[in-house]
């Protein structure tokens, strides 16, 4: 009685444990990106606290919504180019400027205009408000002014000096000091309670295109750097220069330590707060002038100079839970879900439904049959020559070799070689020039072709269609030998850089 026939079994490479972070999982799990096309470039992105959010382009403000990702409302009620649509913290109002000067205060709900102040006879590009006095607000224009308003009236509380360029960008930094950048590459610090002049100047030595207060530090982006600043010093605390253009925007991160900036040369990156190292990043496809992430963690945001609104959302694996920020595994998973349950109604209770009452076990339980491959039967019919004709008719590389293999295992080279005229040789060779190029499959591959060469010369050397496919094997093959000369020069040059 003959033995069964084992199966052939490809074999896989060992799988090496993931090199990736905690918080690299968690930024992975922002999969495939939302994409809606504006008219103009998209100047600002502003969320709610109901992670809704506002997309400034052109002369309109687009609300979208943070759980459809789709057009609520569009304030469409400007003359000009409209910058900096910021929500108030409670949401209820919404800021905008123009490149009039004009400042407008809307209604989030009914869009109507409630007020409208002459900030500057030129571009207002910054207009924010107080993130807990809810009246007070701060614009800044291409005329140099810095102005702190209270809402309810049209007079400026007090106009800050100093900046000698357009001003592009502010920030509250506390109840009563503000930050704001200009081009002529200086952030500075004002203090309403001690004048107009600033309290500190902060060199960034590039035009300052955007400012962040976060984790007790100002952070000011203005050319391919990115500063982190001591506010008690006002000394330089890590200076960050990733990026190959213009660093447009930085916003803070949640869920995850640390902040975003943004650049013309298309990428987001996050950086750590603490070591200021890049430790995620996206890449669009044209520059990124605007960036944000929502107040749950469920959006990212980017607005793009090709009017672009790119929008990812969380989208953890079927194996991935995602709690509190943290990204679990199946393991981790499975044991908060246990403790919830535990924390739950016990069995029986009022939301039993009967689940578990009925537990169906099949008795004669049939396993599945594989079906054994054509190769495979004809290996088992010892038809060594049509096993290797099908295997060479296979469409994926990794069959064919398995079944080469097996032929060379047992002896059967040669054997399944005998008898071939030019059309039985063609596929050998058809399949040897494109398995050259994985270096797991040059053994097998040369055993081959020196056998298919010592038994059949005098064939090849008679056909110029076999002739044509020798010579592509041979452009393969030395193309193959170049690459490796150069991978080794190059292994040669990093071994001389890591001495």
């Amino acid at each position: 009685m003959s033995a069964p026939l084992n199966r052939l079994t490809i074999a896989k490479e060992v799988k090496k444990g993931s090199d990736l972070t905690p918080e690299q999982k968690f930024w992975k799990t922002y999969r495939s990106p939302l994409l809606v096309k504006e008219y103009n470039a998209i100047s600002h992105v502003s969320f709610n606290h109901h992670n809704d959010f506002a997309v400034t382009s052109s002369t309109r403000i687009q609300i979208f919504s943070g759980k459809t990702r789709k057009v609520t409302k569009t304030i469409s009620r400007f003359k000009d180019t409209v910058y900096c649509g910021e929500f108030r913290s409670d949401g209820k109002l919404i800021v905008a400027g123009d490149a009039t000067g004009l400042v407008q205060i809307f209604d989030a709900v009914s869009r109507n205009i409630l007020v409208t102040l002459q900030a500057s006879q030129l571009a207002t590009h910054v207009t924010k408000f107080h993130p807990t006095n809810l009246t007070t607000l701060l614009t800044a224009s291409d005329d140099r002014s810095v102005k702190l308003y209270d809402i309810t009236s049209s007079t400026p509380l007090i106009e800050f000096e100093g900046a000698q360029d357009y001003v592009r960008c502010g920030e509250f930094v506390d109840a009563n000091v503000v930050a704001a950048g200009s081009y002529d590459g200086t952030v500075r610090l004002y203090d309403a309670r001690s004048g107009k002049t600033p309290i500190s100047s902060l060199a960034q030595d590039h035009p300052v295109e955007d400012v962040l207060y976060h984790n007790g530090m100002v952070l000011s982006a203005g050319g391919p750097i990115v500063k982190a600043w001591d506010m008690t010093t006002g000394k330089t605390i890590r200076q960050m220069g990733n990026f190959s253009k213009t660093v447009t925007c930085l916003a803070p991160t949640h869920g995850a330590s640390g902040f975003f900036a943004g650049s013309l040369d298309g990428h987001v990156k996050v950086f750590d707060d603490t070591s200021f190292k890049v430790t995620y990043g996206w890449k669009y496809g044209s520059g990124v002038l605007c960036t944000g992430m929502s107040l749950d963690s469920q959006h990212i945001v980017a607005g793009l100079v090709s009017g672009i609104v790119a929008v990812r959302t969380q989208q953890p694996k079927k194996d991935e839970k995602i709690s509190n920020g943290r990204v679990l595994d199946q393991k981790a998973a499975v044991e908060e879900e246990k403790k919830k349950k535990a924390e739950g109604p016990v069995l029986g209770g009022t939301k039993y439904e009967g689940q578990f009452e009925h537990v169906i076990v099949e008795e004669h339980e049939r396993p599945n049959k594989k079906l054994l491959k054509r190769y495979e039967n004809l290996l088992l019919g010892f038809r060594w020559g049509d096993a290797l004709d099908a295997a060479l008719s296979g469409e994926h590389l990794e069959t064919s070799v398995l079944a080469l293999e097996e032929l060379k295992k047992r002896g059967k080279v040669r054997a399944a070689l005998l008898n071939r005229d030019e059309d039985s040789l063609e596929p050998l060779f058809e399949f040897a020039t494109k398995a050259i190029a994985d270096s797991r499959y040059i053994n097998i591959v040369a055993d081959y072709v020196a056998v298919v060469l010592d038994m059949y010369t005098s064939v090849i050397t008679k056909s110029p269609i076999l002739e044509e496919r020798v010579s592509e094997f041979y452009d393969a093959l030395k193309s193959e030998v170049e690459t490796a000369k150069e991978s080794k020069k190059i292994q040669g040059m990093l071994e001389l850089l890591s001495v």
